[in-house]
């Protein structure tokens, strides 16, 4: 979901309807495959990676992108440890399960800065964009079975060309 207002910001976890909860109500939001993004260039060496593409969404409006992945896991005391792996442009945000505080980011504003409209802190230039980044995440905060993973992606411009998460 590109986000349009601030009512799902986490608000460093001062928000309980927040978009990162596991009970949000997300069956209204735009779906498909990760590789979440756009490339307005034809060809581009980010087409490879986007299977979803939101330039309509995007480009020349926001910089921030909502993504929820659930999963579910039967046994989370058999997983000591998670890897989180990253191709994105230009930062990213990433939350387990509703907890406000983040398992991974990079080049993203403070916590208390962060919303719905906010860009990413550094560019990530198009050839690092292109190689996964991994992430060690505890295992810690696993639920027996419904997880979710919501990434909040950060463009630089709302003018950049590309997005990728």
């Amino acid at each position: 979901k590109v986000p349009t207002n601030g009512n799902d910001d986490v608000n460093e976890g001062n928000n309980p309807n927040s978009w990162i909860g596991t009970n949000f109500p997300d069956a209204s939001w735009t779906s498909g495959n990760t590789g979440i993004g756009y490339a307005t260039g034809s060809p581009d060496a980010y087409d490879p990676l986007i299977s979803t593409d939101v330039q309509g969404l995007m480009w020349g409006g926001g910089t921030s992108i909502y993504i929820r992945i659930p999963f579910n896991i039967a046994d989370p005391s058999t997983i000591s440890g998670l890897t989180l792996k990253m191709k994105y442009d230009d930062g990213f945000v990433a939350y387990l399960n509703g907890n406000p505080e983040s398992v991974a980011e990079e080049n993203s504003v403070p916590p208390d800065q962060l919303d719905y409209q906010s860009d990413a802190s550094a560019n990530h230039s198009d050839s690092q964009a292109q190689v996964y980044q991994d992430t060690a995440i505890s295992a810690s905060g696993l639920n027996v079975g419904a997880n979710v993973l919501c990434i909040h992606g950060l463009n630089d411009s709302a003018s950049d060309r590309k997005s990728v998460v």
